[in-house]
Formats: structure tokens, sequence, C-alpha cells
């Protein structure tokens, strides 16, 4: 806790385009680590310096990291961007399970990534869809537990509500710290 803060104190003496580096390098951390397909992000108007940079240099930075942006809804208040690793999310989403129930829902499976990018789009303009579980890496079982128990009787909350294989997602929510930590670490030259 100490570390985030730390980072957190450091973060508004850094120049715009290296203060959005360094946010977006601790919270995608996980995606560029290769253990997250996905990582939505809200930028706010009201957040001035970060939304302002991300106009400036943010895809240019992405690009650099072999990430893309996707703008799920933008409005007058902000946007909200989820930035992913196309490689690692088209693994993730031809993982059975996954793949028939995006089938089921209509979303074409059948060709890129970036459609079935759209197509999220398309439904997120309306409400979240909880199959964005499965785009961000969260696990078919605890997806389907979500919608099933409408968000209530998990086995505990991390990174997402856990329904299945506690031990599994208590370590990939350790990996996800570990990376974030790391990339603070850098940042604030000790690492």
């Amino acid at each position: 806790m100490a570390l985030r803060l730390a980072f957190l104190r450091a973060l508004p003496a850094l120049e715009d385009c290296a203060r959005l580096e360094a946010f977006l390098s601790y919270r995608l951390a996980p995606v560029l680590g290769g253990i997250k397909p996905a990582e939505i992000l809200s930028l706010c108007r009201s957040e001035g310096v970060l939304f302002s940079a991300w106009h400036c240099c943010g895809e240019e930075l992405l690009e650099a990291w072999g990430l893309r942006a996707l703008y799920l809804r933008e409005g007058p208040h902000g946007s909200c961007i989820v930035v992913y690793n196309g490689g690692t999310l088209a693994e993730n989403l031809a993982i059975p399970p996954a793949k028939e129930f995006l089938d089921s829902l209509g979303y074409p499976t059948a060709h890129s990534v970036e459609d079935m990018w759209t197509e999220l789009g398309r439904r997120f303009k309306e409400a979240c869809p909880h199959e964005l579980g499965l785009f961000l890496g969260i696990p078919w079982g605890d997806v389907r537990g979500f919608i099933e128990q409408k968000g209530k009787n998990y086995l505990f909350a991390g990174y997402w509500k856990v329904y299945e294989q506690p031990a599994r997602a208590k370590a990939t929510f350790k990996a996800y710290d570990h990376l974030k930590d790391a990339a603070i670490r850098r940042w604030l030259g000790n690492g």
C-alpha cells in the first residue's frame, strides 16, 4: 500500500505524457505482462492532464507496446476505452465454453477479434454486457456464475467476483498485483 501511495504522490511531478505513460504502465501491467487480454480505462474530462495526454500521446504509447484501443463509449464527461492485446485476447476467446457462449449471443466468433470488439462496443452503448468479462480475461466459470447468481453468492471478490476455483483466482490476483507493483517500482526508480 505504501508503494502505491508513493507512486500516486510522484505522478503530478511528471510531464503530461510521462504521467500518462506511468499511469498506463501501472493500470495495464497485467496486459503488458501477457497474463490479461484487456483492461477498461475510464478517462474523465475532469482528470484534465490524463484526459488531454491520452488524446495527445495515448495511442502512440499503446502502439509502441503492441496494444490496441477501442472506444466503447464517449460522452461529454469522458471516454470509456478498452485496451487490449490482440493475440492474448484471441486465445482467451477461442476457449470452447467462451466461444460457444459468445456464439449463442450472436457474436461473430468466426471473424476477427476486431469484429467481436465492434459487436461488444455496440452492445456496450445500451448497457454493460456480462460477456465483457470474457474479453477482460475473467474465467468462463466466474462469468457464468455472475450471470446465474445475478452478482450474488460469490466465494469472494478481488479483481472480479469469484464463483469457481478460488485458488486459481487468488493466484491470478497475486500475479496482477506483482506486475503492477513492479511497474510502480520501475517508475519510482527502485526496481
